[in-house]
């Protein structure tokens, strides 16, 4: 399982991570967030910290940046 899907249920589906991302300033979205899992298949690289926070760790920076390797 990538860990983008992993973030997506431990936050409660693609609205709760989208949620949990959102700030004042950026809006993510849960159309944003099913194109992370279903598309691309991994988190943008400046939201990656963030998953990790908000997944309190249970997906960590290391799970979400081997998303980013070639396969």
């Amino acid at each position: 399982m990538k860990a983008v899907s992993k973030a997506v249920k431990a936050l409660g589906g693609q609205s709760g991570l989208a949620r949990a991302l959102s700030t004042r300033d950026r809006q993510v979205t849960q159309q944003a967030v099913w194109n992370w899992e279903k598309l691309a298949g991994r988190v943008p690289a400046r939201y990656i910290r963030a998953v990790s926070v908000a997944t309190s760790g249970r997906v960590t920076v290391e799970q979400l940046l081997k998303d980013h390797e070639p396969r």
